[in-house]
């Protein structure tokens, strides 16, 4: 194991495998399995959607809005790009896909992958600057855009989308190129800022995603009589995921425009689809229950799949309010760095912590180890920083195009696993089950005092008037102070704060209480789905 962990390369160390399971987590029982056949784990993501295109031709695969695709013609479609990826004849490393969340944002991913490159997504909504910076880091060779023309940062080679798309003339058959699955071949490539704001390029293999996504088809009992809608950004380790366990399953996959059609035109188009899995982050869902139209929207839900940030009771009481009683809720702990780690169906009478929804059971294939801030392993019961070992994580960062796995060393033990730090800190009920007490770069220490911004949002969010809440913690020489933002229930409530003053002087210790409180009308997202903290500083009186 690699020094950066602080530990020997041993298989001594008091690594935490996967618990038995309580009849709660069983499968639902009048669902098929999905059918997962010998090579399913060698074949590439295109061949998935080619052997689907042989099976179900006909079937509905992608809707967004403009156009529906069959599964027929989504491999036609992939096809069809991937020749001109391959006509194209850029140099050697990544290409980035750079285009709107739609159906062709999927096929251009997959185009990449049957042309035998690895691809970098990218989100429009991003800013420049950092979009230049994630490219740099990349080292990308061309970016796939929708037309001719686009804009795209440092001059770089571009592959237009449409014109591929619309050619009518039947597609040959690929050459031998796709990725090779079961080596450390770099397939997909998120981009994630981490802790230090500076962007990483952390790159997937197409194995470690098929070993990440199978066994959340085979517990949610994925299949072609789903209809499934992801909502968020396209580049993120959740929407890769959800949407190609989804699709790989046979299920119809619906892609909603958020910025276009809106939380009531997402509502409508949930009960238009009759969506039976949705996956989208606590923010946004929070925002869809309080509507009129909730329960309208989510009526046809069997399964709803929640991520991408910390989850509260509170906040999931009020959404299960708004769910058919049959709906079963799905929660866990992903990153770009290493898929499913932990996962469960959540209980309607989970005790696990009284502010916090837990991260559920450990994923198949993982082991984890809880470290001190030295790198050394905790007493058993106490909290620490999550390692984790696994085949899903990913096989390295690319810095300049060339790939540097310092953060995910091989493990001695077995060298198809490889072992992360997750800077989650967490602790591990006796039953074995998960809970993310918050990030390493969010904790701040006041006082001395280690304070995690979650709990005061909690606190601030059951304060009579307040419909939502966010705390963030602004660096000032020589101290941290913690601003605390409230959205009121009903507007113009000019004792709001007095109300909220009072609240947390009797829930909270001194040294958690924000020494800044500000009304704010709504708490900011960011392109990611979570809420965005810089943003929220920039509010306060005086920032720059």
């Amino acid at each position: 194991m690699s020094s950066a962990h602080g530990l020997s390369p041993t298989d001594t160390l008091p690594w935490i495998k996967a618990a038995a399971l309580p009849p709660y987590q069983d499968p639902p029982p009048d669902r098929p399995a999905p059918p997962i056949d010998a090579g399913w784990f060698e074949r590439s993501l295109p061949g998935h959607i080619a052997l689907l295109a042989a099976g179900l031709p006909e079937h509905p695969a992608i809707s967004d809005g403009t156009r529906r695709m069959t599964f027929a013609a989504l491999d036609l479609a992939t096809r069809r790009l991937a020749h001109s990826i391959i006509a194209a004849r850029l140099p050697d490393g990544p290409i980035g896909v750079l285009l709107a969340d739609d159906a062709h944002y999927l096929i251009g991913i997959l185009a990449c992958l049957a042309a035998g490159r690895h691809c970098l997504l990218l989100n429009t909504e991003n800013p420049p600057d950092y979009l230049a910076r994630i490219v740099e880091a990349a080292g990308l060779a061309g970016i796939l855009v929708a037309t001719a023309g686009t804009s795209v940062p440092a001059g770089l080679a571009t592959v237009p989308v449409a014109p591929a798309l619309a050619d009518t003339t039947p597609a040959p058959p690929l050459p031998e190129t796709a990725l090779r699955l079961g080596a450390n071949a770099p397939a997909i490539i998120l981009s994630t800022s981490g802790s230090t704001g500076a962007p990483k390029a952390v790159a997937r293999s197409q194995s470690a995603l098929l070993h990440s996504i199978t066994p959340r088809m085979a517990k949610l009992r994925t299949s072609p009589d789903d209809r499934a809608m992801m909502i968020g950004p396209p580049d993120t380790s959740g929407a890769v995921s959800n949407r190609f366990a989804a699709l790989l399953a046979g299920a119809s996959l619906h892609i909603a425009d958020l910025p276009r059609i809106g939380l009531g035109g997402v509502l409508r188009l949930l009960a238009q689809a009759e969506v039976t899995m949705l996956r989208a982050t606590p923010s946004l869902l929070k925002s869809l229950a309080r509507l009129d139209g909730a329960t309208a929207g989510f009526v046809h839900l069997r399964t709803l799949l929640i991520g991408g940030d910390a989850l509260l009771q509170a906040d999931l009481r009020a959404i299960r309010a708004r769910l058919p009683a049959t709906c079963r809720v799905h929660y866990g702990l992903s990153q770009s760095e290493a898929a499913n780690i932990a996962h469960w169906c959540v209980p309607p009478d989970d005790t696990h912590d009284p502010v916090r929804v837990a991260a559920g059971y450990l994923g198949e294939g993982v082991e984890a180890l809880l470290v001190d801030e030295h790198g050394q392993p905790v007493p058993p019961g106490e909290p620490g920083e999550l390692m984790v070992r696994t085949a899903r994580a990913a096989v390295g960062d690319l810095a300049a195009g060339r790939l540097d796995d310092a953060r995910f060393p091989a493990d001695p033990s077995n060298p198809g696993r490889r072992v992360f730090l997750t800077g989650d800190i967490v602790r591990i009920t006796a039953d074995g089950v998960l809970v993310v007490l918050g990030r390493r770069d969010r904790m701040v220490k006041i006082n001395g005092l280690r304070v995690e911004p979650t709990l005061i949002e909690a606190a601030l969010r059951a304060v009579p008037g307040v419909a939502d809440a966010a705390v963030a913690a602004r660096k000032e020489p020589g101290t941290v102070r913690l601003c605390g933002f409230v959205v009121p229930a009903t507007p113009a409530d000019p004792r709001l704060l007095d109300t909220v003053r009072t609240a947390l002087r009797e829930a909270l210790p001194p040294h958690m209480r924000p020494s800044a409180l500000l009304v704010v009308d709504a708490v900011p997202v960011a392109p990611s789905g979570k809420p965005d903290h810089a943003a929220l500083l920039r509010q306060l009186p005086g920032a720059a």
